[in-house]
């Protein structure tokens, strides 16, 4: 598998680095500074650094031309309502230089495999007909918008968007739980969760207390995921880390 990282460098970028690199793929870490890569990830024979900026698309191609798989770990998101980025430039440029590559590969050949790094505040709310957590905190605002992009613009590509949560360093608390569109592992906190116009807030203020996922479950899920998954294709796909159980292979909730 020829694996290209946008943003190798970051925090999810190195532990989707470090994971795919274990499972044998060939990648290519394409970032703007290949000195804030890993030292010891630096010299890997199985690792090609190329210097870019992601809202280039002639460096896109480029980087995309030889690719079966892209994970995009480039610019997160602002953390206000009214914060910005350049996480809507370089998704709109990633999908353009993408379908480029595809249109000039043979017909029958497999789609390119994108995943765009977003977050839990796109994910549906259980219980809650129509609501997400965007809409009791409404943060990453670039996250609805790039959602919104890829559901209209982007029917021909073989994307999902990456919602976590909180992200923490260390070792992974139990298996993953995967989920598409919804919140996973959700608990209702009694009754006061219940509560008219307050209890949706209470109700993901406590979920996300309880909530454990680590750098290193995030990129040993994109290292196993990387080829077409019908089931995951333009989905919301959560990813958390099921501390009641042990460690062991990843499970569905």
């Amino acid at each position: 598998m020829k694996t290209l990282i946008i943003g190798a460098a970051g925090r999810v970028g190195s532990a989707a680095l470090a994971a795919c690199l274990s499972k044998q793929h060939h990648v290519t870490a394409f970032l703007r500074n290949p000195a804030k890569l890993p030292p010891e990830l630096r010299n890997h024979p199985r690792l090609r650094i190329t210097q870019g900026d992601a809202t280039s698309h002639a460096s896109l191609v480029e980087a995309i031309r030889d690719t079966d798989a892209i994970i995009q770990a480039a610019v997160y998101g602002s953390n206000s309502p009214f914060g910005t980025s350049d996480s809507e430039k370089v998704v709109r440029c990633i999908i353009k230089a993408v379908k480029e590559v595809q249109a000039s590969r043979p017909v029958r050949s497999r789609p390119i495999r994108l995943w765009v790094m977003s977050g839990q505040v796109l994910m549906d709310i259980p219980g809650y007909a129509g609501k997400i957590e965007g809409d009791v905190f409404p943060i990453h605002p670039e996250h609805y918008k790039n959602y919104d992009f890829l559901q209209k613009d982007a029917k021909d590509v073989d994307w999902s968007l990456l919602c976590p949560g909180r992200i923490d360093q260390g070792e992974p608390a139990g298996p993953l739980v995967i989920t598409t569109d919804r919140v996973g592992l959700w608990q209702e906190p009694w009754l006061w969760g219940r509560m008219p116009l307050v209890g949706p807030v209470l109700n993901v203020i406590y979920n996300w207390k309880q909530q454990r996922l680590t750098y290193a479950s995030v990129g040993e899920f994109l290292s196993n995921h990387l080829g077409p998954e019908k089931e995951l294709r333009g989905k919301r796909v959560g990813v958390l880390e099921d501390a009641s159980k042990a460690v062991g292979l990843p499970t569905h909730g």
